[in-house]
Order: C-alpha cells, then structure tokens, then sequence
C-alpha cells in the first residue's frame, strides 16, 4: 500500500510538472510536534484565480511524507495574505488521504489547515515558517489530529 500511495504522489507530480501554465512550486521540511517525527512535503500552487484587496487565492496540491512512513496527499485553497511589501500570511486548507505508517490518525480521509508567516527574499523566492494541522475533523470515532511546524521556500514563477 505504501509503495503504491508513493507512487500515486510520483505521477501527479509529474504530470503537474509537464504543465506549462505559470505556477508555484513550494518545497518544505517538517517536523511533527507530537512525535518529533522529520518529513518533507512538495506542493504546487496553480496561478492565483482570485484577487480580494491584499488577498490572493488559488487552487494547489501537495504530498507529504514523513520518515515514519506516514504520508497525506491532497488538493485545495491557498492564499497569500500581504501586509507588508516583502511580508504575507501563507495559509491553506486541503482535503486529501492519509495513508498510516506508524501514527494512527484515524482513518483515511483528513484535512490539513496551515497558516505561517512568510517573506519574500526576492520576487522568485519566499521563505515562511508554518503550522499545519492534520485532521479527519471528526468524521472518524478517533480523531487525534496531529500538528507539524514546516519550513517553506516557494518558488515562484
């Protein structure tokens, strides 16, 4: 199941890869708060589809693994919230799955919210530093969700 849940996460990105619309790439590395657990994640933010003031939103996807074989996959929101001219609030909100390595989350489906603070090194590079908060939002009878801090550099193009 792990192998084919890896691969699952290979082929999407790939074939997000192949696109030629202009997007952002975000690599990250985190680490659980519960378990103290390292893992990487890889999203990819469509172009921003709407504008409200300070607020860009769009669509994206990301992966992420965890080196005690956790791993989630999902697609949804994100944003950008600028108040500065190089600061932004990052923030998310993704549906995805969850395939269980040794953390019982309960259950397949979970949601992930993030929110950090981030800061443009240049208009190609942002760097932020993030929550995130796993969950099945209580859909499941056992839910103990998991948070995770992350360190972000988007790429932007």
């Amino acid at each position: 199941m792990h192998r084919r849940f890896c691969k699952l996460i290979a082929t999407a990105f790939f074939v997000l890869l192949t696109r030629e619309a202009h997007a952002d790439w975000v690599a990250a590395a985190t680490t659980d708060i519960n378990t103290d657990g390292f893992g990487l994640v890889a999203e990819y933010h469509w172009p921003v589809q709407w504008n409200f003031g300070r607020l860009e939103a769009g669509w994206g996807v990301a992966g992420r693994i965890d080196e005690d074989r956790d791993a989630w996959f999902g697609g949804g929101l994100t944003g950008e919230y600028r108040f500065a001219e190089k600061w932004y609030v990052d923030m998310s909100f993704m549906p995805g799955l969850y395939h269980r390595g040794e953390t019982d989350l309960g259950g397949t489906v979970h949601f992930r919210s993030m929110i950090g603070l981030g800061y443009d090194v240049n208009e190609k590079i942002g760097l932020s530093f993030t929550l995130d908060h796993l969950s099945n939002g209580s859909i499941q009878t056992y839910n103990p969700g998991a948070e995770a801090w992350m360190f972000r550099i988007k790429f932007r193009d």
